[in-house]
């Protein structure tokens, strides 16, 4: 995979309870069959705990 860091790519965040959910989206187009409406897209998802108490991630649903 390149380096997510050499091109500029939408992202998206949130701020929920003192958690920051960061996401990174990225086409990629060498695993994209445009011929055959397929489409890839790589996503890197960032969590940050910006409060005081320890929390734990317990589930995850991503809505895209």
């Amino acid at each position: 995979m390149s380096d997510l860091r050499l091109e500029p790519a939408p992202v998206s965040e949130a701020v929920t309870n003192d958690i920051r959910v960061e996401v990174l989206s990225r086409h990629d187009p060498e695993k994209s069959k445009p011929q055959q409406s397929e489409w890839v897209f790589q996503y890197t998802i960032r969590i940050t705990n910006q409060g005081t108490e320890i929390v734990q991630l317990r589930s995850r649903h991503w809505i895209i």
